[in-house]
């Protein structure tokens, strides 16, 4: 019974995860009530966000191609961020300081680790750089620093980056596409300044689709203990 109780104690923890940060002020809230259909989204930004631990690191769903469509950039420095996504020392860039709201870009990443980006139109090409695996993080680089998904990695210990989960409300992206908001697409704030600035997570905001966040290792180790404490205990049940 102990074990059972330690497990379940151990897969609530695993999903839970570590608390993200909470957006400061309006920003970001606006943001998301100007692209819902309604004029008001159902996505709450400062209670909606999933955890810390699992928006770190992100895999590219069964189809292979994700893609990344910007919908507001409202730093100050919008004409000098970039954004992509890295693994490990290698970075690949989606979007340069010249990108603006209702720019998509496209990302593949084929069996053997090498990465593709391209556009809607343009295809994608081979950007020379291959990561170990079908996992990554995203990346906001500011004239301030590069901060990432990963907080750990950061060297301001600052979480940069808050990821929201679509609930399926229609909203309409700066391209002009209008549609459901479906729970393969998530959108990304990111707050641009060394030691978190005001937080607002408005500074560049984006939306990815057919891209999933993966619990961090630390995470399934956990999960995976509670799972060979339940095995244990059934059977010891068993031989009971």
């Amino acid at each position: 019974m102990a074990i059972k109780r330690l497990t379940a104690a151990l897969i609530a923890l695993s999903f839970a995860g570590t608390a993200a940060a909470v957006p400061n002020g309006t920003a970001l809230f606006d943001t998301f009530n100007n692209i819902a259909d309604d004029g008001v989204n159902d996505v709450n930004v400062y209670t909606d966000m999933i955890s810390d631990d699992l928006d770190a690191l992100w895999t590219l769903d069964a189809n292979g191609v994700g893609s990344a469509t910007i919908i507001v950039e409202l730093a100050g420095f919008a004409g000098l961020n970039k954004f992509g996504v890295y693994s490990g020392s290698d970075y690949v860039e989606l979007f340069a300081g010249a990108a603006a709201a209702g720019d998509k870009a496209l990302l593949h990443i084929d069996a053997s680790g090498s990465v593709f980006t391209g556009t809607l139109f343009g295809g994608v090409s081979d950007t020379g750089v291959d990561f170990a695996a079908n996992q990554f993080g995203f990346y906001l680089n500011s004239p301030q620093g590069i901060f990432h998904s990963e907080t750990d990695k950061n060297t301001d210990g600052v979480d940069h980056m808050l990821a929201y989960q679509g609930v399926g409300e229609n909203v309409t992206l700066p391209d002009g596409i209008s549609g459901p908001w479906a729970s393969n697409e998530y959108i990304l704030g990111f707050e641009d300044l060394y030691g978190g600035g005001d937080q607002d997570y408005a500074d560049f905001v984006v939306m990815i689709e057919s891209i999933s966040p993966i619990p961090e290792p630390g995470l399934a180790a956990l999960l995976g203990v509670g799972l060979i404490g339940l095995g244990l205990s059934r059977r010891k049940n068993y031989a009971a």
